[in-house]
């Protein structure tokens, strides 16, 4: 999954509060309770699109949708009316201040907004990207990631990816497991999965570094650091 750009984020939100906005001001001659009800009846439309698809109107027009984290980027389903339940909760208390600053603090961060992190979300692009050759440097050698690739001491081919190539890796740190780490090609970085390993897998993000789940695939950027065992990996 590739994380949705900040660029992308903020036209989906723009959109979204957009239609959510103009409904209430066309409605709102026919009374206040009239205006509040056509806009709450839009939000739930809207919601059951996220949850059925992943996109909302504004994610149709940028491209982004919100995936499940629990069940490897499945659409939401309930997750969808969690999260818009949660952008509720934080909106009516504080006039929508609230909601505006968690916003924010996720477009500038890059990463899940407080909504997604409680309802178990996440936002991704959902077009086609273009990657460039991205290089992997572990122990000072170099490795092309041009397509997937299992890393480990002793790597053995796996049935999801039987045309991974095998690259041996840190042969001399026991740290580091045999079959460790599925890497892809990504936009601007690689798409890696920890495969059970021992000692895990650590990438860094904008918050530091955190181990990633065994199976579940993450985004690690250029320029950024993952962990293998006590071995060092860097995304160039």
């Amino acid at each position: 999954m590739v994380p949705a750009s900040t660029g992308r984020r903020a036209v989906r939100a723009l959109v979204d509060t957009g239609l959510l906005l103009t409904v209430f001001a066309v409605t709102v001659h026919h009374g206040i309770l009239f205006a509040l009800g056509a806009t709450v009846a839009l939000m739930a439309v809207m919601t059951l699109m996220t949850g059925l698809t992943g996109a909302s109107p504004g994610g149709l027009v940028t491209g982004t949708r919100r995936r499940r984290i629990a069940s490897q980027g499945a659409v939401p389903g309930w997750a969808a009316a969690a999260y818009t339940g949660f952008v509720l909760l934080a909106a009516v208390p504080t006039g929508g201040v609230a909601v505006l600053v968690l916003w924010l603090t996720a477009l500038r961060g890059g990463g899940r907004s407080w909504f997604d992190r409680m309802a178990g979300t996440v936002l991704i692009s959902s077009r086609a990207v273009s990657t460039s050759l991205c290089t992997l440097l572990l122990d000072g050698e170099a490795v092309a990631v041009s397509g997937p690739l299992v890393l480990g001491r002793q790597p053995v081919p796996l049935e999801s990816h039987p045309q991974a190539r095998l690259v041996a890796v840190l042969r001399g740190d026991d740290s580091v497991s045999k079959t460790h780490l599925l890497v892809r090609p990504g936009a601007d970085g690689v798409l890696m999965t920890d495969l059970g390993s021992t000692n895990g897998t650590y990438v860094e993000d904008s918050q530091g570094a955190h181990r990633l789940s065994p199976g579940q695939e993450e985004y690690v950027r250029r320029g950024r650091q993952a962990y293998l065992g006590d071995g060092v990996c860097v995304v160039r």
